[in-house]
């Protein structure tokens, strides 16, 4: 009953963004062996995006991963799968409303390769790389939990979370969704809420954050030491929607 009721509230509410900077409740970084978040914008990166049966990394799955690789500023490789989980729950592997936002069907997930195997690949593709995300916490909360689960081992790679800079560059927007961002930055997302089409346009908007902290505050250290200022001041929680 609880995860219907999340479910009903809008899958992915914290993932798109809807909140002001303020002390955030981690998801990731928890598990023994996994890595922390960094704060700096690295040359070279993963773009990582998961789509999920629900928002609790212990009970949920992982069902979409994508990721970009991007080196010393150019887009590279690209990751894309659908990842079948261990289980169904219900009876199914997808609740309606996950179909609804996106796309993604169980009979598209009865004919994906096994999570375990996808993982192993992703494993692979990401190496030793800094992730970077769109409020990539929950992503990385996700992946950390399903690669000692599936794999066996921690997922230690740093991550940067590119949500907390648009709250904190942008603090006057009525909501801080990827979306929001696109929209801003007159960029485009052709399938919001599928893992690739939301990682192109999380580097697209990372880029533009960065060029926009640089140009603010002159200096990157000097970027991030204000934001990390205030998130160290506790702030009104915004209303939340998902659209």
């Amino acid at each position: 009953p609880l995860r219907a009721g999340r479910l009903r509230r809008g899958i992915k509410r914290n993932h798109q963004g809807d909140s002001m900077p303020r002390q955030r409740k981690k998801l990731a970084g928890i598990l023994p062996g996994t890595g922390k978040e960094a704060w700096n914008f690295p040359a070279s990166y993963t773009v990582v995006d998961v789509e999920t049966t629900g928002l609790h990394p212990e009970w949920d799955r992982v069902i979409e991963i994508g990721a970009l690789k991007i080196q010393n500023g150019i887009p590279g490789e690209r990751f894309s799968s659908l990842l079948r989980p261990p289980f169904k729950q219900w009876g199914q592997y997808v609740m309606p409303a996950i179909t609804k936002l996106t796309g993604i069907t169980n009979e598209m997930l009865e004919k994906a390769p096994a999570a375990a195997d996808v993982l192993k690949e992703f494993a692979a593709f990401l190496g030793n790389d800094p992730v970077v995300g769109y409020n990539v916490d929950f992503d990385m909360a996700f992946l950390q939990e399903h690669f000692q689960k599936l794999l066996g081992r921690p997922l230690a790679n740093p991550w940067v979370d590119v949500l907390p800079m648009v709250q904190f560059l942008y603090p006057h927007w009525e909501h801080h969704r990827l979306a929001d961002a696109v929209a801003y930055y007159h960029l485009t997302n052709a399938r919001a809420h599928r893992a690739l089409s939301d990682v192109e346009a999380t580097w697209q908007v990372f880029e533009k954050v960065h060029q926009e902290a640089l140009h603010v505050y002159l200096a990157e250290a000097q970027f991030f030491a204000a934001l990390q200022r205030s998130l160290g001041i506790a702030q009104e929680e915004e209303q939340m929607s998902l659209w």
